[in-house]
């Protein structure tokens, strides 16, 4: 008898003591989603280090290794868009980089001025490695972002000013940074008409937001 209770009293224990070691928050792909857009449109608005934020915090999730959160994916679809989110998220953190120089503690995902110039060098590499992978040559936004990465290389830049040239000739191109690039690469080898031009559609995209993304180079007409 002694024995069938204590048998019986760890049955009644074990799924309490489970849910107390297993204190997570159960989520949906479609918080993750809302996350990612969040990051998406804070990166345009200049805001790195909140981007970064959620974009690291969404990527934690869809990988299963924040210990807070399980994701629950019901099926093919829920995995389809959590393998695109993990892109997206990626590719924000990627842009992240580039639009900080480098300048960024990759560990933790905040910006930081305390980084060697061989890491700042190795962060702008992952990105570019990053943004080249999604760069499948037909979709206008990773076209921009690639070559917004290569422009921060000697050797790329000329590639960065091509893309961004057919972008912007062919009226594709996704937003106003990539006009920011555009005109910073054309004033580096003296091609006032395309900078200036350049500049003043980055203002046009740009609208309340352009002192914080368009470049200072020459005063807009």
């Amino acid at each position: 008898m002694r024995t069938s209770i204590v048998v019986l009293a760890a049955l009644v224990l074990a799924p309490a003591d489970a849910v107390a070691c297993h204190n997570v928050t159960v989520i949906e792909v479609d918080r993750v989603a809302r996350r990612v857009d969040e990051a998406e449109q804070t990166l345009l608005a200049g805001t790195t280090r909140e981007s970064m934020r959620g974009a690291a915090w969404s990527l934690r999730v869809l990988r299963g290794s924040d210990p807070e959160y399980e994701l629950v994916l019901d099926g093919p679809t829920a995995e389809r868009r959590a393998r695109t989110l993990r892109a997206r998220a990626t590719r924000v953190l990627a842009l992240a980089v580039v639009r900080r120089e480098g300048r960024v503690d990759r560990r933790r995902w905040v910006p930081t001025s305390r980084v060697s110039e061989e890491a700042r060098r190795e962060n702008l590499t992952w990105a570019l490695e990053v943004l080249a992978d999604q760069d499948r040559g037909d979709e206008p936004r990773a076209r921009a972002s690639h070559a917004e990465a290569l422009a921060r290389f000697d050797a790329h830049r000329e590639e960065a000013r091509r893309i961004l040239i057919e972008l912007a000739d062919r009226d594709l191109m996704p937003d106003a940074w990539g006009y920011r690039v555009l005109a910073e690469l054309s004033d580096r080898i003296g091609d006032h008409p395309r900078r200036d031009r350049s500049i003043t559609t980055c203002h046009a995209r740009a609208g309340a937001l352009a002192d914080a993304i368009c470049p200072r180079l020459v005063a807009v007409r």
